[in-house]
């Protein structure tokens, strides 16, 4: 194999980059290279392998500092769905260990091994515990949205073995920002509107301000809220008072709705992939999220920090200040050109038989519980369909 196609497919790959459209823009520059179809036979038998082992690598790196630092873990989680609405064909779970803000575990879920595609998170968050139970590993807290399958899987399975539930601020401070700008909008109710800031402010100080986590603390200190009767019928909602128990007083998942957002480099939305396409890119972005998520504020020459004031559309007009970080590194990017060139020349077969197994653990595609059809019949009835309407 000529040496720059591998390391084409590799750049490709290992950058995030939609090979498609890469390929696409080097022909029109007058570039001559290899065609989509030689990239996905080296994403499958050269490129995947070689990001497995890499994120092998890494998670037993992480696991192994854990274990020095010692203490029960403290996790955020989450799962992110391939597309909106309840139609993913994916659904990825991921952890992040808060105390050194780096992702611990990666799960990637297809919708025909649950029920339906809301059972992923679930399931992914399944398959992450069990991976930590063999790891040796216990958990002391976990902070989550409000999911209710979750939260009650949670508190059937892992709270009797001294796992702390938590939900994040951020989750509950968007539900209840909610409701109060749709209370805003009823009659002699404008108020709300001005006071939602404070509110949510209040919702907060209610966790931050109880370190402790105590549920009864929290929930007495939510309940003293001023409220007038529209107020006091948000505020004082059954459902929400139960959360407000078990709101997360240190930790958020705020680290992981940013690694969300890295995804969407290296795994868009709007393409579809493989499970193991799919499943390497996610590893993708948590190589690069680990490699970067701890990265200090900028300094200009004089060594001051550099901040940027921005204008968040949640704000609605308000405004924050943002740390500008230091410019992120690729390290993790050569080291996976260094290795598949390495095992390339040492062994192709071995990362094919690498490659083969990983295929074989993989579940099948959607489309294989489908009942097929012959194409020529297909193609007949699609033309007869359309012919009336080419009638003279």
């Amino acid at each position: 194999m000529p040496a720059c196609n591998l390391l084409l497919s590799g750049a490709i790959h290992f950058s995030g980059c939609m090979a498609t459209q890469t390929i696409r823009m080097l022909k029109l520059f007058g570039l001559q290279c290899i065609s989509p179809g030689t990239f996905f036979r080296h994403q499958r038998y050269y490129t995947i392998p070689t990001i497995m082992q890499a994120w092998r690598d890494e998670q037993r790196g992480i696991i192994r500092e854990l274990k020095e630092t010692g203490g029960g873990l403290i996790l955020s989680g989450d799962c992110r769905s391939d597309s909106p609405g309840h139609c993913a064909k994916y659904g990825s779970y991921s952890l992040i260990e808060d105390r050194i803000n780096k992702v611990l575990d990666v799960q990637l879920v297809q919708s025909s091994e649950v029920p339906s595609s809301s059972w992923c998170e679930l399931e992914g968050l399944k398959r992450s515990m069990q991976f930590l139970m063999d790891q040796d590993m216990q958990v002391s807290a976990l902070i989550t949205d409000r999911n209710r399958q979750v939260a009650k899987w949670v508190r059937e399975k892992m709270c009797s073995k001294g796992t702390r539930h938590f939900f994040d601020v951020w989750h509950i401070g968007k539900s209840v920002q909610k409701a109060l700008d749709a209370a805003a909008k009823e009659r002699d109710c404008e108020d709300l509107k001005l006071w939602s800031p404070a509110i949510i402010n209040h919702l907060y100080w209610t966790a931050a301000s109880t370190p402790t986590g105590d549920p009864d603390e929290m929930q007495a200190k939510w309940q003293r809220s001023p409220a007038a009767t529209k107020l006091e019928s948000v505020a004082a909602r059954k459902a929400l008072v139960k959360d407000i128990r078990q709101l997360s007083p240190q930790h958020q998942t705020f680290s992981l709705e940013a690694y969300h957002s890295l995804i969407l480099h290296f795994a868009p939305k709007h393409t579809g992939f493989s499970f193991l396409g799919m499943y390497s890119r996610l590893l993708l972005a948590a190589l690069h999220f680990n490699s970067n998520g701890n990265r200090d504020v900028a300094r200009t020459s004089e060594g001051e920090g550099r901040y940027a004031v921005r204008y968040p559309r949640f704000r609605k007009g308000g405004w924050v200040v943002h740390p500008i970080k230091e410019k992120p590194s690729y390290v993790y990017a050569t080291k996976l050109m260094v290795s598949l060139v390495e095992e390339y020349c040492k062994s192709p077969q071995a990362l094919q038989e690498s490659s083969a197994v990983l295929s074989s653990a993989a579940p099948p595609p959607l489309t294989s519980s489908v009942q097929k059809v012959a194409k020529d019949e297909a193609v007949s009835l699609h033309l007869a369909r359309h012919s009336r309407f080419n009638m003279q």
